[in-house]
């Protein structure tokens, strides 16, 4: 998948969220958009859906243009394209009960 669809899915998705900026590109700061608490839980469960991929707290933190966004769908399809997103729960949820 090309940057440009994955792009143009995330700008949807923000847009289905009640985003209203105008011209959102992979410049765009994520602090810009105007959406509250809601709509980015909204955004990154519909996120995780279009994609099947997983947002953790500390990843969308560290997020701070469009295109930081872009680049993890990206780099996570790319690591995880053979994986089942369930597996990657499942790890994720023993590592933290471990701590």
């Amino acid at each position: 998948m090309s940057e440009t669809p994955v792009l143009a899915d995330v700008i949807r998705l923000l847009q289905n969220n009640r985003c209203q900026l105008q011209n959102i590109n992979e410049g765009t700061m994520i602090e810009n958009l105007e959406i509250d608490s809601v709509m980015l839980t909204s955004f990154l469960i519909e996120l995780e859906d279009q994609f099947n991929l997983l947002v953790t707290d500390e990843i969308w933190s560290k997020w701070k243009k469009v295109g930081d966004i872009v680049s993890y769908v990206i780099e996570f399809q790319q690591e995880y394209s053979t994986v089942k997103l369930s597996d990657i729960k499942s790890d994720i949820k023993e590592e933290t009960q471990g701590k």
